[in-house]
């Protein structure tokens, strides 16, 4: 792990990858105001060793989950550009995150040269372009960053490896690369808590490691560059019996919630993209109720 020390709050005055904003419009005759980030949009690849039958991952230290991860009366009073973080009080730990293999799409490239650059930079592994399978294209952080992101997948081997990967020391990078067998992928995802984004429990479900049953589903980090938000996910069933309103959101709030519902099949479909209008949370919730609820109500 990095030698991390001498954490201090600051104003965020301009940056290169993000910028703060707020967008005001109208909406059924309401006058409404969002706050939002522009960020970038971004590639992320499930790889896979066949030398070795492993999945391949990335460790790294996320500030944003560090940040969030501090208990939320102590993090009020750190917001004051100058403030301190206490180490000992807060072990640097808490920031690290197991991730799939990303990278945002800041160069002229075509998505699938992004991808493998960041295959090549993050794990070492030289790859052709062309041999990237492209899963699906999907929404991350929609309430803050409405990130469109693009998910690869591409399998290397042994004899493709070039160098020890770790990211890109030009940019400040610090990455440990971390391989996983299928087993292991498995027994990860499982929970109950994981401190890694949906991103990769989607990419490692996808691969069709099959988790074994979750009922209170599982605690995760979301939005890990810019957030660091945590997640619970839970999973209930309901009946046409228990519903005692049209739903839609809390009026006195904003909100304007359309209600949607698809049937077992209509939910495998949509996920099968390629394209689709939802965040990476949407896509696992689904994969994880048609491997472990599904099956009983389809017999």
């Amino acid at each position: 792990m990095s030698d991390l020390k001498d954490f201090e709050v600051s104003s965020l005055t301009s940056s290169a990858f993000v910028r703060p904003l707020r967008l005001k419009f109208l909406q059924n005759g309401q006058n409404k105001a969002w706050d939002l980030v522009k960020v970038h949009e971004s590639v992320g690849i499930v790889v896979f060793n066949v030398t070795r039958r492993k999945l391949l991952f990335v460790r790294q230290f996320r500030p944003a989950v560090y940040f969030n991860g501090i208990p939320s009366d102590e993090r009020e009073t750190l917001v004051t550009p100058g403030s301190k973080i206490d180490t000992e009080k807060n072990p640097t730990d808490a920031g690290y995150t197991l991730e799939i293999c990303a990278g945002i799409v800041d160069k002229s490239c075509s998505l699938e040269e992004i991808a493998a650059t960041e295959v090549e930079e993050e794990l070492g592994y030289k790859v052709d372009p062309a041999s990237m399978f492209r899963i699906i294209t999907m929404l991350s952080g929609v309430g803050v960053m409405g990130e469109k992101q693009t998910h690869f997948y591409v399998e290397v081997t042994d004899e493709m490896r070039i160098g020890p990967g770790g990211g890109n020391k030009s940019e400040g990078e610090s990455i440990e690369v971390v391989e996983l067998s299928i087993d292991e992928a498995r027994k990860y995802i499982e929970g109950p808590k994981v401190s890694s984004p949906p991103e990769l429990l989607f990419g490692v479900m996808w691969y069709e490691v099959d988790p074994a049953s979750m009922f209170q589903i599982i605690t995760m980090l979301s939005g890990v560059g810019v957030m660091g938000e945590k997640q619970t996910h839970f999973y209930v069933e309901v009946t046409d019996e228990m519903r005692i309103g049209p739903g839609g959101g809390n009026k006195s709030e904003g909100e304007s919630i359309e209600v949607v519902e698809l049937s077992i099949d209509e939910a495998r479909k949509y996920i099968e993209g390629p394209k689709v209008s939802s965040p990476p949370e949407l896509l696992f919730g689904v994969m994880w109720f048609l491997k472990n609820k599904a099956p009983q109500m389809e017999n």
